[in-house]
C-alpha cells in the first residue's frame, strides 16, 4: 500500500513506482471518479485529439469550405 499527503494547495504526489508502472509523466491528465465512497484516478489517453483524426472524413473538407466562404465574404467587403 502506498500513502501520500495532500498539500496546502490540494495537490497529491503519485509515488514514483506507480508513475513508472502506469507510464505517467508531467502534464498527463487524470480523470477522478467516485465509486462507493472511493476516489479512483484513471489516466486519459495521451493523444486524445490525434486519435480522432480522420474519423469524420467526408467527400469535402469542412475547413477548405469555410476558408472558401471566408475568402468570398472578404472579397465582397472590398
Amino acid at each position: 500500500m502506498d500513502i501520500t499527503t495532500i498539500s496546502q494547495k490540494g495537490q497529491i504526489v503519485i509515488p514514483a513506482k506507480l508513475r513508472k508502472k502506469y507510464n505517467l509523466n508531467r502534464g498527463d491528465k487524470l480523470v477522478i471518479k467516485y465509486n462507493n465512497g472511493k476516489l479512483i484516478l484513471e489516466p486519459l489517453p495521451k493523444k486524445t485529439l490525434l486519435n480522432l483524426k480522420g474519423k469524420l472524413k467526408g467527400p469535402k473538407s469542412l475547413v477548405r469550405e469555410l476558408e472558401y466562404e471566408h475568402q468570398k465574404d472578404f472579397e465582397k467587403e472590398k
